[in-house]
């Protein structure tokens, strides 16, 4: 899962870099958290603040929802996960062995989840 801080204006980004005495190169480091220098930590409050939002990319997947109460991800790579949405309950399946199990399963836990199964 890779994370960024965008949205901000050119003027924003320039006016940033001015005040940071910061390159392009040290200004992109700091906001996709390349950096955790404490002038990198600055910088990215001071995005945030700038009316920044931190962007999370996760791989592209198939995603169904069906009447039965599961959702069901589908990778390009075969991976598979199935979470059952009244249990919580999930299950990461790789060429029909079940690779992982979580139970009462949060949506940042999913987030893991999918860089897992994104990965085979």
């Amino acid at each position: 899962m890779e994370k960024r801080i965008a949205g901000l204006s050119k003027a924003d980004k320039n006016l940033l870099m001015r005040t940071f005495k910061v390159g392009e190169r040290a200004f992109y480091k700091a906001l996709s958290f390349g950096s955790q220098s404490a002038l990198a930590l600055r910088l990215r409050r001071a995005a945030l603040e700038k009316g920044g939002k931190v962007m999370v990319t996760i791989p592209e997947c198939e995603t169904i929802h069906d009447a039965n109460g599961m959702m069901i991800q589908t990778f390009a790579n075969g991976a598979v996960i199935e979470v059952d949405k009244n249990s919580g309950n999930a299950v990461v399946k790789y060429q029909d062995k079940v690779k992982a199990r979580k139970q009462n399963l949060t949506i940042k836990e999913l987030y893991i989840l999918q860089e897992y199964a994104a990965a085979f």
